[in-house]
C-alpha cells in the first residue's frame, strides 16, 4: 500500500470546516472498524448504581410507549 496521501484528499480535507473534518475522521473509522464509544469495561463502575426502582420505573415507560404508532404524527 502507498503511504503518501494524496494531496487532492489532503485540500480538500483542509477546505472542510472542523465539525465536517470530524464527521469525515468518524465515517473513516467506521470504514477500518474502528470502534467508537467507550468501551464496556469502562462502564462496569456503574453496574448496580441505579436503582432497582428506577429500573423499574425505565421498564415499564419503555414497555407502555414504545412500538406505539401515532399515525396522526405522520
Amino acid at each position: 500500500m502507498n503511504d503518501s496521501i494524496d494531496p487532492g484528499f489532503l485540500s480538500a480535507f483542509s477546505s472542510l470546516t472542523p465539525a465536517q473534518q470530524a464527521e469525515l475522521m468518524g465515517y473513516l473509522s467506521a470504514l477500518k472498524g474502528t470502534p467508537r464509544g467507550t468501551p464496556g469495561r469502562d462502564l462496569l463502575q456503574f453496574v448496580g448504581t441505579i436503582p432497582k426502582e428506577d429500573l423499574i420505573a425505565m421498564l415499564t415507560a419503555i414497555d407502555a410507549d414504545c412500538e406505539q404508532v401515532d399515525r396522526d404524527a405522520w
